[in-house]
């Protein structure tokens, strides 16, 4: 390859590399549950309805959103809501 070439080429290869090698984080990194669970905070449930609807006890749903607002780092529904929106999580038909 001519000097000119090389140099693009190598650079787009240790881009691709770098991109590979640090892939960017998981941005909700929450288990199948914590995801359905989220969508339906979002979507305006309340908790009782959550645990009727999944079988499950109000203390177990309480836990689980405790769990991921602790791994997001965001405390209150509204952020929820904004970060569900921009990780395409829900959309905004839903």
């Amino acid at each position: 390859l001519s000097p000119a070439i090389a140099h693009t080429v190598i650079n787009q290869a240790l881009i691709c590399n770098q991109a590979q090698a640090n892939p960017p984080p998981n941005s909700h990194n929450l288990t199948a549950r914590q995801l359905e669970i989220l969508r339906l905070i979002v979507r305006g449930k309340s908790t009782r309805e959550i645990a009727h609807g999944l079988g499950l006890s109000i203390k177990t749903v309480e836990a689980h959103r405790s769990q991921i607002m602790k791994r997001l780092q965001i405390f209150d529904v509204a952020g929820l809501v904004l970060f569900a929106v921009r990780e395409q999580i829900i959309s905004l038909d839903d």
